[in-house]
């Protein structure tokens, strides 16, 4: 609302009543008010003697939006929140173009016809005194006694409250004429600012697309503010610094607001830091033109990284509205590793080399026809490792994993039986080791794996079969003669 007084003087007395009225809309904020007990009044006008020499400001700091009824200066029963630590200065205007301004005389409101805020902050005519600070106490209330004059209310500091913008200064006189009554001044003067507090930012991350490295998608959520009648958007950002286990995937970010159509580049733009590791979604002034009518929505960023790390990855996001920052719960996730030892099951010293395994996510023995997570050979060391495998999200730090033998090392049998084993996400270093045996045959020279043992086999029964059809062909031979 424009702080502004304004009349039209047609006598001194209806000047004046004219003049002080109209100070009844110069309250800065709108609200929905009910009549909660009378204000110290008087029904002497600050011109005539023995009327009032001073008298109070009261200001009730709260968070909400304004409504239609206008704060009239009286003490009003308000909803919202108090907001506790909110700085205000009271300035004193002493003079218009070089006339002290005494609101105990007519001519003193005179000089006080059609000021502004803007007017008096820069028309260069008018005079200031000193400053007076007043701050908000844990019920949201400032108080302080005032000598009759005009003063300029300004919202200096919004302490540790996250608002969408201060309050818009205005001006207030002591005394203030009661809007609606005959010859009725308020000396204690009653007015309500109103704040729309922001609202913290949330993240989530989801179950990964692949267990073995990710990708694991983060969705920021930031709320678009409701503004009251004086704020407005000047910037809004969201940023995320990415721990060094995570890998951004390039182009994979996204910025969408349910109710408004935006485009990239014009409306907003996406940057990722690849020094600062820094994701930054930012609206340009396009974007906050069609986002600042938006009601109950948030601006949601998504984006996707790999995971090249192990242990429990936290990450925090950042809104920044009209410069204040807010941050965002941390979130986890949570990855660990399995490292598979194969040994000779009869000497544990002897490490195997060229064993086959397949990882599961979930019992392949049960049923399902789930396909592996990865797959793997043991080196030389008879060592197979998958890095980094997900172990869950938040307080979830383990997951069941199952390996399943496909090949054994040559000259060893395959167990195919499914082993059941626990990923752990606990630190940076954390790892599993499952140590896998395998026993040579039973039975000498026969072979196990490979194709080689497949042709011998085969070598094997054809030899047998031509001895045997020998020894019947010679059998054959004898009987004839005999």
């Amino acid at each position: 609302m424009k702080a502004q007084i304004g009349y039209n003087i047609r006598s001194k007395a209806g000047g004046l009543l004219a003049i002080a009225g109209a100070f009844a809309l110069a309250l800065a904020s709108t609200v929905t008010v009910a009549p909660l007990a009378s204000a110290a009044t008087s029904a002497t006008p600050p011109t005539v003697s023995g009327a009032p020499s001073s008298g109070t400001l009261t200001l009730t700091k709260l968070s909400g939006s304004e409504t239609g009824n206008t704060n009239d200066g009286t003490e009003q029963n308000v909803s919202g929140e108090p907001l506790e630590g909110v700085t205000f200065s009271v300035t004193p205007v002493t003079e218009h173009n070089g006339n002290a301004i005494d609101l105990t005389s007519a001519s003193g409101w005179q000089l006080i016809e059609g000021a502004t805020v803007d007017t008096v902050q820069n028309s260069g005519t008018y005079t200031f005194g000193s400053a007076l600070s007043i701050t908000t106490n844990s019920s949201g209330v400032a108080t302080t006694s005032l000598p009759l004059g005009l003063y300029l209310v300004q919202e200096t500091s919004s302490g540790s409250n996250s608002v969408v913008s201060p309050v818009a200064p205005f001006l207030v006189t002591i005394p203030l004429f009661q809007k609606g009554s005959t010859g009725t001044w308020l000396y204690d003067v009653h007015a309500y600012p109103k704040n729309q507090e922001l609202t913290n930012p949330t993240k989530t991350v989801s179950t990964p697309a692949s267990e073995l490295n990710g990708p694991v998608t983060w969705t920021v959520r930031a709320p678009i503010p409701t503004l009251n009648t004086t704020d407005s958007l000047t910037s809004f950002s969201i940023t995320d610094t990415l721990d060094s286990r995570l890998e951004y995937i390039a182009s994979s970010a996204t910025l969408e607001v349910n109710g408004a159509s935006l485009t990239t580049g014009t409306d907003y733009t996406l940057n990722y830091d690849s020094g600062s590791r820094t994701l930054t979604a930012a609206f340009t002034t396009s974007g906050l033109t069609k986002i600042s009518d938006l009601t109950d929505t948030d601006a949601v960023l998504t984006f996707k990284t790999t995971v090249t790390g192990v242990g429990q990855i936290p990450n925090t996001a950042y809104s920044n509205i009209n410069g204040n920052t807010l941050e965002t719960t941390p979130v986890r996730t949570n990855w660990g590793k399995l490292t598979i030892e194969k040994v000779d099951a009869a000497s544990s010293s002897t490490k195997l080399h060229g064993a086959q395994f397949s990882l599961y996510a979930s019992d392949p023995s049960s049923g399902s026809a789930a396909s592996p997570v990865a797959t793997g050979t043991t080196d030389a060391d008879g060592a197979l490792t998958f890095s980094p495998l997900w172990a869950g999200n938040g307080s979830e730090t383990q997951k069941t994993y199952w390996l399943v033998e496909t090949r054994a090392p040559d000259g060893y049998v395959v167990d195919p039986t499914p082993i059941k084993v626990q990923v752990v996400a606990n630190t940076e270093t954390s790892t599993v080791v499952k140590t896998v045996t395998n026993r040579k045959p039973l039975i000498p020279g026969l072979p196990l794996t490979g194709a080689s043992g497949t042709y011998t086999l085969l070598g094997i029964g054809a030899g047998l079969i031509a001895l045997a059809l020998g020894s019947a062909l010679m059998l054959r031979a004898r009987r004839r003669k005999s």
